[in-house]
């Protein structure tokens, strides 16, 4: 059987270097990654018909050493495969320079054997990588798990510093890092969040690099009906979005908090984001991330639910009271608001005359006994705004 001298080697490591280097990878910098998979394929081939139980459980330990630094499986066997493709090109030169005298039975003999060996690493690796990554995920998922609930329980307890440091170490996320709090709930109360989904999705959105730590992009949990993220800050509504889709499904409700530094200050984003989910429930506004800031009139309203109802009732009780037509009146009024006090855009929406329009606003004034001008559209406009949080 044809196999290439020691002093072919390094060519060969190179060629492979070549050929699996990713776009922004040099080929020099792959090389101490390949050179092992180089010589363990040429220890195969030397070993004879089979290889030996020892190198299988290598073969296994290497997928097992890669699952755990974030490799994926179909690198290390690329590796193998290119490294086979190789020391065949290396095999049929050195025919080539022996000319016919040698025959072709030592270029069979070695084309069978790359077969056989290719197909062992495969699975070896595979079957090492699988097994790793299965406990790797589940030690990931229940830290992740415990250090969500204590971050948003809050911090206490003396070891509660260096407890926190070693589980944000294990998952890859930043103690002094910038985090935001995002929480949501579906249209729907008995949809029950997929957490593992919502995961995926996030994961999917980390691109680490070969030369440095995987770094997390957030911790997913969920509390309840609600699911909650906590993302490093600057994570794209898009991702977001696409995580609240698959774990809570269409017509979902989202809050994101402000930015905060550390992860010590999670619980009060985590307070924050709740209060705003509160506001956006009751807004209805359905189907994007709503900064928690922009919803700030809706939580001053909704702090005292007793207070606003008072006050929704005080300012257009007279109106839903009225005689004749008096739920018109409300309707017109938000239209007419919504409408920027446009007459006639109103009346297009209602599908009305605009001199029911003007007739219906008129009886507006008279009941409230104020014209629809300047300060009166304000506490109006408030008034309409708590009737829709509190009918939501």
């Amino acid at each position: 059987m044809l196999l290439p001298a020691a002093t072919q080697v390094p060519a060969i490591v190179a060629t492979v270097a070549r050929d699996v280097a990713g776009p922004d990878e040099s080929p020099a910098d792959v090389e101490a990654d390949v050179r092992p998979a180089v010589e363990r394929l040429l220890a195969m081939l030397s070993e004879g018909p089979e290889p030996s139980r020892s190198m299988v459980a290598a073969l296994r330990a290497e997928g097992g050493d890669a699952a755990r630094a974030g490799e994926t499986v179909e690198r290390v066997i690329d590796r193998y495969l290119s490294a086979g493709w190789a020391v065949w090109a290396v095999a049929c030169e050195q025919l080539a320079r022996k000319g016919r005298r040698t025959g072709s039975a030592p270029l069979a003999a070695l084309g069978a054997a790359l077969l056989r060996t290719g197909d062992v690493a495969a699975a070896a690796v595979a079957e090492g990588h699988g097994a790793t990554s299965r406990q790797v995920v589940g030690r990931a998922a229940t830290a992740r798990a415990e250090l969500l609930e204590e971050l948003l329980e809050g911090l206490s307890g003396p070891d509660a510093g260096p407890r926190v440091a070693r589980h944000a170490a294990a998952v890859g996320l930043d103690l002094a890092g910038r985090f935001e709090v995002v929480v949501a709930a579906a249209g729907s109360r008995d949809v029950e969040p997929d957490v593992e989904a919502a995961s995926a999705v996030l994961e999917r959105s980390a691109r680490p690099t070969r030369r440095s730590a995987r770094r997390s992009p957030g911790l997913v949990g969920a509390r309840g009906d609600r699911l909650v993220a906590v993302v490093t800050d600057g994570l794209s509504d898009a991702v977001l979005a696409e995580a609240m889709t698959v774990a809570l499904g269409a017509g979902w409700f989202a809050t994101r908090s402000t930015a905060s530094t550390g992860l010590s200050s999670v619980r009060s984003a985590y307070l924050e984001a709740s209060a705003a989910l509160v506001a956006a429930l009751r807004s209805g506004s359905a189907g994007h991330i709503a900064p928690s800031d922009s919803l700030l009139v809706e939580r001053t309203l909704l702090a005292d639910e007793a207070l606003l109802r008072a006050m929704v009732d005080g300012v257009l009780g007279p109106l839903a009271r009225a005689p004749r037509g008096g739920p018109d009146l409300v309707i017109t009024l938000e239209a007419w608001l919504d409408a920027g006090l446009n007459g006639q855009e109103t009346a297009r929406r209602l599908g009305v005359s605009p001199r029911t329009i003007a007739y219906r606003l008129a009886r507006v004034e008279r009941l409230t006994r104020r014209p629809l001008e300047g300060r009166e559209i304000t506490r109006l406009s408030v008034a309409l705004l708590g009737r829709r949080l509190l009918a939501g």
